[in-house]
């Protein structure tokens, strides 16, 4: 197909082929020995439905009737199929299963492992917050305690893979707006006394701390107003980016309430000019980029 396309071919049969759904599924198994329970697993994923996936750049099998598939041109190359296919599964948590709950695992020890450049101070992750009848509340991610100054930061990790595209950076915001209501569930229920954490055994009574709670991305930051309700969406790229070694809980709060502005090095730029054939490309460049 591709050869064909490159090379001009306006033929149907070579740009908008059908296929037989049951004979494509034997043609994958026969060609990669892969079971064919899994094999039309895949071919399901990878079929366009855009109630399911909205981006048809994910889904390359448009089906055609109830038998027939036609892939989409072989012009669209896929650039990270891996990428892609964890993309898929993701929009769907009962697909995503393990692997989502492996993702959430790795944000918070990666989070975790950040929050370790704190001096002074107690990390500890997903812990659990029970109601009195003892029904599970909610979790609390990633936690950092300062027992000296009766400091403490409380982060929700929504850790997903990074996105492509508008629609996925859009989609990522909705879900950390979604997730901020969720925090503000967990988070009126512990202030209240509807709930409680159950911290570590070696931990201090933490009543009366001051406590800030977070949202972090890996690399998402909502462009939408959002509400002062105290709960702030970040960025652990800006975390991993920003936070020196040795800071204290002090610091780490007032970063991630006010981040600091860029130094003016990294804010002054300058056009640069480059030409492809008949075209002048035209660019702003940060001149820190030359340094």
């Amino acid at each position: 197909m591709n050869a064909c396309t490159l090379r001009g071919s306006t033929s149907g049969l070579v740009i908008v082929p059908l296929v037989d759904s049951d004979a494509f599924v034997a043609d994958l198994i026969k060609a990669t020995l892969v079971p064919e329970d899994r094999v039309r697993l895949i071919v399901a994923l990878l079929t366009l439905d855009l109630e399911r996936c909205p981006d048809p750049c994910l889904t390359p099998l448009v089906p055609l009737g109830r038998d027939l598939l036609v892939p989409m041109s072989s012009l669209i190359v896929p650039s990270s199929p891996v990428r892609n296919f964890t993309a898929l599964l993701q929009a769907e948590p009962a697909r995503f299963g393990r692997a989502g709950q492996e993702l959430g695992a790795l944000g918070a020890r990666t989070v975790a492992d950040t929050l370790r450049r704190v001096s002074g101070a107690l990390v500890t992750t997903n812990i659990k917050v029970v109601r009195p009848n003892r029904l599970r509340a909610g979790d609390l991610d990633v936690v950092i305690c300062d027992p000296t100054n009766r400091m403490m930061a409380i982060f929700e990790i929504m850790w997903r893979i990074g996105p492509d595209g508008s629609a996925e950076v859009a989609k990522a915001e909705e879900d950390a707006h979604a997730k901020r209501e969720q925090v503000a569930r967990v988070r009126g229920d512990i202030e209240t006394g509807r709930a409680a954490p159950r911290w570590p055994a070696h931990w201090p009574d933490v009543t009366g701390f001051q406590t800030r709670w977070y949202i972090l991305t890996p690399n998402v930051l909502p462009v939408r107003t959002v509400e002062a309700d105290g709960t702030i969406v970040r960025s652990h790229q800006m975390l991993d980016a920003m936070l020196p070694p040795g800071s204290s809980v002090a610091d780490l709060i007032e970063l991630m309430d006010e981040p600091h502005y860029p130094p003016p090095e990294l804010t002054e730029t300058q056009w640069e000019q480059v030409t492809y054939g008949d075209f002048e490309i035209r660019f702003d460049v940060s001149k820190a980029a030359h340094g």
